[in-house]
């Protein structure tokens, strides 16, 4: 009965995660990725690439959104960004070590690095949480220009 209970729990948990973005004529923006199933972020996120559109990750992306979204080849974050990854389980309920590494291989190089070296790797009920500044310190690169910055401000 209570193993029903946990599956019935992640089952719902994973269905009712979303992405929240906007689009405009000239880029893609990225509120907020609340994770959930590898395969349903992937889907969202071909859909976001396919637009060929700069995106600018202007929010909190936890879980799935976080790998897909900082693995986009045309994607910023602003001050408002957090990536937030943690390890990939099966339901919320079993690790997936093999899932997790290729999740990983995503991401840019520097932000595999720190995840690796960091206990989100090895974590899949909690998360990993990088803020702007500390985004900055572990890849500069990714930050967006004062142009998307200032969008943001708006």
């Amino acid at each position: 009965m209570l193993r029903t209970a946990l599956l019935s729990l992640a089952l719902l948990a994973s269905a009712c995660s979303t992405t929240l973005y906007t689009e405009d004529e000239e880029s893609v923006r990225i509120h907020f990725g609340g994770g959930g199933q590898l395969d349903a972020a992937k889907a969202t996120y071909d859909r976001i690439a396919a637009t060929g559109k700069p995106v600018i990750i202007d929010g909190q992306v936890i879980s799935a959104d976080a790998f897909y979204a900082f693995s986009l080849p045309n994607a910023c974050y602003t001050e408002n960004a957090i990536f937030s990854p943690h390890a990939v389980s099966y339901l919320g309920l079993i690790p997936s070590r093999a899932y997790t590494r290729q999740m990983a291989e995503k991401l840019p190089e520097p932000l595999e690095k720190w995840f690796k070296g960091n206990v989100a790797y090895y974590d899949w009920i909690g998360f990993g949480y990088v803020e702007y500044d500390e985004l900055r310190e572990i890849w500069p690169e990714g930050a967006c220009g004062a142009e998307a910055i200032a969008m943001t401000m708006e």
